[in-house]
């Protein structure tokens, strides 16, 4: 899959961190909460933030509409 009129902004570093999870009501060993860091992808266009990018290389887009380019 290829990415077409985006930018990545590696200048900021977005991170997210997963809700704690409820003790009270689970009885097994909780992990420590790990950071996770993404960059923004913006569009080319009107630079919104349209998705993240991720250490491993993947891009997660949200509200976006895929249009057919052939």
């Amino acid at each position: 899959m290829f990415v077409l009129n985006c930018k990545v902004d590696h200048s900021e570093t977005l991170t997210f961190r997963p809700p704690k999870a409820d003790r009270r009501r689970r009885r097994e060993p909780v992990l420590e909460d790990v950071d996770e860091a993404y960059a923004p992808v913006l569009c080319a266009e009107c630079d919104t933030v349209v998705a993240v990018y991720d250490a491993d290389e993947v891009y997660h887009f949200f509200d976006t509409l895929v249009t057919d380019t052939s």
